[in-house]
């Protein structure tokens, strides 16, 4: 077979599968007697004014939602980050606290310069970091 006529088979097919479930459906008759409940109708008329927002086909999705709210981060913070002195001040804010992280993280048994306890197994908690320590006490203030 070629593939113009398989076309043909599959739109044949299908046209009569949609004939077939257009007849299960009911009528208009059996549907004129159909009550709903309170909180359905509730729940529909909120979506039918949400959808005559004209914001909605933007934030339909969760994911068009994450995107918009990305979105006004993402340029919030590049408006911010376009002055100089907000932006050095965060820079020089982020170097020191890895400076301190850095220093005064979990640390394994072998090192001499910390002091340390076992927590769990593999794990060891900081007590002191010597002179890093004493010297990052004045930016906790």
């Amino acid at each position: 077979m070629n593939k113009l006529n398989d076309t043909a088979v599959l739109k044949t097919a299908l046209e009569q599968y949609n004939r077939l479930l257009c007849a299960a459906l009911p009528g208009k008759e059996e549907l004129e007697g159909l009550v709903f409940s309170p909180r359905f109708e509730t729940r529909m008329a909120k979506l039918i004014r949400r959808q005559k927002r004209f914001y909605y086909p933007f934030v339909n999705t969760a994911a068009k939602r994450a995107a918009c709210i990305l979105a006004v981060i993402l340029l919030t913070l590049s408006g911010l980050f376009s002055v100089k002195s907000i932006r050095d001040s965060f820079a020089a804010f982020l170097t020191e606290v890895m400076r301190i992280l850095k220093k005064c993280s979990l640390v394994p048994p072998n090192n001499v310069y910390c002091k340390t306890r076992v927590i769990k197994k593999d794990f060891h908690h900081s007590r002191s970091c010597g002179k890093s320590l004493a010297a990052s006490n004045k930016f906790r203030g």
